[in-house]
């Protein structure tokens, strides 16, 4: 576990920082609530998605990506108004033998001004 103070100037705002790691995982808190989650190891998953299945079968579960960045596939929840916060998922692609593989996941709660 790794604890910090960030400080934001954009925001005028300092937030307490938790990171906890894990074998293939990587937790953020920001002030105690949950901000991202990192999967790079095989044994992760969001739910049916894991690390290593294919990327197809990833896409068929949650549907066409609202963007393709190179190896990034996002999608984006719905925006809310009284938090003023959205969720993204992101889903890194890398070649495999049979197509493109889910090579990690990452889910993150996004703040807005």
């Amino acid at each position: 576990q790794d604890n910090k103070k960030l400080r934001i100037p954009d925001f005028n705002v300092t937030v307490a920082v938790s990171t906890l790691a894990y074998p293939g995982f990587e937790l953020v808190y920001w002030d105690g609530q949950l901000k991202s989650v990192t999967v790079s190891g095989k044994e992760g998953a969001f739910g049916d998605i894991t690390a290593g299945m294919n990327a197809g079968e990833a896409v068929s579960l949650l549907g066409r990506p609202a963007e393709r960045n190179e190896n990034r596939l996002m999608y984006y929840g719905s925006f809310s108004e009284q938090t003023r916060s959205q969720d993204e998922i992101v889903i890194e692609v890398a070649p495999g033998p049979a197509g493109e593989v889910v090579a990690g996941l990452e889910f993150q709660h996004i703040f807005y001004d």
